[in-house]
């Protein structure tokens, strides 16, 4: 599994096959979906769609091609990916729609109108799928260039930065997220663009003796450091939770205003900042413009802050400060455990075990994110929004790399990433819990 004799990229693209292989396998031999409610609504709205997709093939490939379709594309309309899969073909129309990662089911419009792909259902949805997997394969390349310049020659002495990258790049192909990453989700595309992100603020910083007892920080590409900004910014279209990339650009404030006295780089970080503010901001104005500005304003327009967002995160799906700490979420709760763990080990990895200061901010984002799905998120989708983010990935190396691999917790992790690809996949296939 760790072996780098052959070039790491087609190490992980053979990986990448495998386990895609393996998850719509999976996918196929489920039985039967415990809620009929998506077969429901394909039946009675796309059953026409379905003929005239199936029709277009030739009579030879057409048994194959509906047997795809029943036993694997249908499959995949669960959860969120009912609403996603509506707004392809369909234009918004309920309030609870404009809350639902806006640059990801306009992407898919937006492609499928370059290529001029008919506005049928079933052949949008299997372009999403196609941009999904991409982008999931994308983000493992990403995820292996970005820890190869995190992890260079000068902390050779802690890891082999040639090992820790492709060992991150397939742990990321195993992530917990599992079908969520296979199906018709935002988060590869989120993941992508804020692992580019990520590695753009990391090319344009000098990191010239910074370490714990020295912390001289400063920019030495102020073009990549803006455009990193950019890149989060355009995330917070894939997924809302990016906004908390704005903790980088608050830390790097702090260092290059309050420790360094540099104006200029503290003028970069603001700057930077401001493109994922701006993001938040005219999210905002336009549902305000949309739903708040004719005669009948929806409730949420009179709040101090009128965030349809906020609104619909508490109204629709029950979020809130310990809102969702009740018994019946226990299991909920131990979907998320492992994720959980694995981050919390971060912190003593990055800080105590093997100090880099300069993983800091990312740690201080995986904090926020900890917070918010413990105390006031649906747990349990900390198995997919975490996907974001490379710390999980990087401690989970450096246990396989640097630690006793027979040891019950490493050998544990590993069996689980496994094991939870197989049971997720299948209930996910399902239409059972974990969503």
């Amino acid at each position: 599994m760790l072996s780098i004799k052959e070039h790491p990229i087609t190490r992980l693209f053979q990986t990448f096959i495998l386990v895609k292989v393996s998850q719509l396998a999976l996918v196929y031999f489920t039985p039967v979906q415990f809620d009929t409610s998506t077969q429901l609504l394909l039946r009675t709205s796309y059953q026409t769609s379905k003929e005239v997709y199936i029709n277009s093939y030739n009579s030879v490939l057409k048994p194959f091609v509906g047997s795809i379709i029943d036993n694997i594309i249908e499959k995949l309309v669960v959860w969120d990916v009912v609403y996603f899969a509506d707004l392809f073909v369909n234009e918004i129309k309920y309030e609870h729609q404009f809350v639902f990662c806006p640059l990801w089911w306009r992407l898919i419009k937006l492609v499928s109108k370059v290529n001029r792909t008919p506005t049928n259902f079933y052949q949008l949805f299997i372009v999403s799928l196609w941009m999904s997997n991409i982008l999931h394969f994308a983000s493992v390349l990403m995820i292996w260039k970005l820890t190869k310049t995190v992890f260079n020659q000068s902390l050779g002495k802690f890891f082999n930065k040639d090992r820790i990258s492709i060992t991150s790049g397939i742990t990321y192909i195993l992530s917990p997220g599992a079908g969520f990453l296979t199906s018709s989700y935002s988060e590869n595309a989120c993941a992508f663009l804020c692992f580019t992100g990520l590695y753009l603020r990391e090319i344009s910083m000098n990191y010239e003796n910074f370490n714990l007892k020295n912390s001289k920080l400063s920019i030495k590409d102020w073009r990549c450091y803006l455009l990193s900004g950019i890149f989060f910014a355009i995330s917070y279209g894939m997924r809302a939770n990016t906004l908390l990339l704005g903790i980088v650009y608050l830390y790097d404030l702090y260092v290059f205003s309050i420790k360094n006295h540099s104006q200029k780089d503290s003028l970069w970080s603001i700057i930077s900042g401001s493109f994922l503010f701006t993001s938040l901001l005219v999210s905002n104005i336009y549902t305000y413009t949309v739903f708040c500005t004719g005669d009948l304003s929806p409730v949420w327009c009179s709040n101090t802050i009128p965030s349809l967002f906020q609104y619909a995160q508490g109204n629709y799906w029950n979020n809130g400060f310990l809102s969702y700490w009740t018994s019946n979420n226990i299991p909920n709760f131990l979907f998320a455990l492992p994720t959980i763990s694995i981050s919390m080990i971060s912190f003593k990895f990055f800080l105590i075990e093997y100090p880099m200061l300069k993983l800091l901010p990312i740690l201080l984002v995986n904090s926020a994110v900890l917070v918010g799905g413990i105390f006031f998120w649906n747990t349990q989708i900390l198995t997919r929004i975490t996907t974001f983010l490379p710390i999980i990935n990087w401690t989970l190396s450096i246990m396989i790399l640097n630690y006793d691999r027979q040891s019950y917790f490493v050998k544990g992790f590993l069996y689980y990433l496994i094991i939870w690809n197989i049971v997720h996949v299948t209930l996910f296939a399902a239409f059972l819990p974990p969503a």
